[in-house]
C-alpha cells in the first residue's frame, strides 16, 4: 500500500509544488499544471526524489474534466482528443497512471450500460495502445447528485474488468452518495477488487455545502463528520492512497503531519522520521 498526496493541497500552484515533496509520502497525484514545461520539470524533480507520479486529468489548466460522455464544458470530441494527447505525454514521461472522471453524469438516470461500455472499450483500447494505466473515477453530479456513483450499485462489474480498467474510489463522494455506513460498505465490497487508487478525505458539511478535510484521529480537530478508521482498514493492500484536503480549511502544519502519521498507523506503515 502506497501513501500519497494530491496536488489539490496546494491548488497545483506552480510556486507551491515543492511542498508536495514530503518525506512522509511516496506518491503524488497531480494535474492542472500551468503549462507543459512546468509539468515536465515537476515529474523530473519527483523522480529525483523517488516519488511516483499519477496524473489527474486534465494535465494542463483549462482542459476538459467531465466531457467524455456528454458535453458539459467542452465538446465531447475535444475531450477524447485531449485524453489521447495526455496519454501520449504520460507514456513519454513514464507516468504511473492517468486518472479520469468516468463515468460522469450531471444527474441520475442518464447513464446506461451501452453508453458506459462504449466509453470503457474506447479507454481500454487507448490503454493498450500507449501502455499507460487508466484509472476511472466515478463522480458525483451537479449539486451533489449521486449520478455516476449511484449507477455503480447495479452496474455490471465486467464493464470495467473486460476493458482492463481499474477504478478510483473517492471516499468522500461515496460517503455523500450513500444513505448510511451500511450502504457505503455494501458498495465498497462490491467493487473492492477493481480499486487501485483511493482518494481519501473526510467531509465537513455545512448546510448545502461541504469541504474536504484530511484524515485525523480526532475528527473534531478538522471539523469533519465521519470516523475514517474502519473505512481505511478495509482498503485493498495493493491500493495507492491519495490524501486530499481543501487547503484553506487546514489550520496548521501540525494538523497535516498528524494526519499522515494517523494514516500510516491505520495502514501499519512506519512513519518517516
Amino acid at each position: 500500500m502506497k501513501i500519497g498526496i494530491s496536488a489539490s493541497a496546494v491548488w497545483s500552484q506552480t510556486e507551491r509544488l515543492g511542498e508536495l515533496f514530503r518525506s512522509d509520502v511516496e506518491h503524488i497525484e497531480i494535474g492542472m499544471f500551468e503549462n507543459l514545461n512546468v509539468a515536465e520539470d515537476f515529474v523530473k524533480r519527483a523522480k529525483q526524489r523517488r516519488k511516483s507520479v499519477g496524473i489527474h486529468s486534465p494535465l494542463v489548466r483549462g482542459g476538459s474534466k467531465y466531457d467524455l460522455l456528454e458535453a458539459v464544458d467542452l465538446p465531447t470530441a475535444d475531450a477524447w482528443k485531449q485524453i489521447e494527447e495526455e496519454l501520449d505525454w504520460c507514456q513519454k514521461a513514464s507516468i504511473e497512471y492517468i486518472l479520469i472522471h468516468f463515468p460522469f453524469a450531471q444527474k441520475r438516470g442518464t447513464l446506461n450500460v451501452p453508453l458506459v461500455t462504449e466509453g470503457t472499450r474506447r479507454l481500454g483500447s487507448l490503454q493498450a495502445r500507449t501502455g499507460v494505466k487508466i484509472v476511472c473515477e466515478p463522480k458525483l453530479g451537479v449539486n451533489h447528485d449521486p449520478a455516476g456513483i449511484a449507477w455503480l450499485r447495479t452496474a455490471p462489474r465486467r464493464i470495467f474488468s473486460d476493458a482492463g480498467l481499474d477504478i478510483c474510489w473517492d471516499v468522500g463522494d461515496h460517503l455523500l452518495a450513500n444513505r448510511s455506513e451500511m450502504d457505503y460498505f455494501a458498495q465498497f465490497n462490491r467493487w473492492r477488487s477493481h480499486i487501485s487508487v483511493i482518494h481519501l478525505h473526510n467531509v465537513g458539511r455545512n448546510g448545502a455545502t461541504y469541504r474536504w478535510t484530511p484524515p485525523h484521529p480526532r475528527k473534531s480537530v478538522v471539523d469533519a463528520d465521519y470516523d475514517l478508521s474502519r473505512i481505511v482498514k478495509q482498503f485493498p493492500k495493493s491500493a495507492t492512497i491519495v490524501s486530499e484536503y481543501t487547503p484553506q480549511r487546514v489550520a496548521t502544519e501540525t494538523t497535516i503531519n498528524t494526519s499522515f502519521q494517523y494514516l500510516k498507523a491505520l495502514t501499519h506503515r512506519e512513519p518517516h522520521a
